[in-house]
């Protein structure tokens, strides 16, 4: 058996202000759960009038011409084996390109003026050359600046070394022996060991 708060205390005024929101709370719950149930009901009817089964209405049947049947196109069943699922491979990077292959030539001597003293950078580098073996005609070529050697380009000339530009980069060819600067005089003129 409950006890309600008016039959026990009637004269409390908080106990009947708590039993008139109880009342409240009551009669908004009620009217919310009737309306919820109205609410299911009705969608439940309309879902089952649009699933009521209507019979299709015939179309009439065109027979189609056999150009026609050949103009529909049919269906590309290799686009479908695609893999959409698998990640895409990560990117290939590429390998740097190999070196250039060592040089074959051979620098022998660089030739400078008659005046020069052997192993100084006195003479202006235009008046030197190099004597340069090539072992792919086996001969010892004389060049200076600007001019061609197994198709690369004298690019500079200095006491102990000659750069060769190959249209890509430079290439060095240096002395063995610090002592191979020789005045031109040696080589081509009457002086000592040369030939007059």
């Amino acid at each position: 058996m409950s006890i309600r708060p008016n039959d026990q205390h009637p004269a409390d005024p908080v106990l009947a202000g708590l039993s008139a929101r109880l009342r409240t709370v009551r009669v908004v719950g009620a009217t919310a759960i009737a309306v919820s149930f109205i609410w299911l009901v009705s969608s439940v009817v309309a879902w089952f009038d649009g699933r009521r089964f209507t019979p299709p209405t015939p179309q009439p049947t065109v027979k189609a011409s056999a150009t026609a049947r050949l103009d529909q196109r049919e269906v590309d069943w290799s686009a479908f084996e695609a893999p959409i699922w698998n990640p895409r491979p990560a990117p290939q990077i590429a390998a740097p390109p190999p070196p250039p292959p060592p040089l074959r030539l051979k620098l022998l001597a660089i030739v400078g003026s008659p005046n020069q003293t052997i192993g100084t950078d006195s003479p202006p580098s235009g008046q030197r050359s190099a004597m340069i073996y090539d072992p792919d005609t086996d001969e010892v070529v004389s060049v200076r600046e600007g001019e061609r050697i197994s198709g690369r380009v004298v690019k500079t000339i200095d006491s102990h070394r000659v750069v060769l530009f190959d249209g890509a980069a430079e290439r060095v060819l240096e002395l063995d022996d610090a002592q191979s600067m020789v005045p031109r005089s040696s080589v081509f003129g009457t002086g000592v060991g040369g030939c007059s």
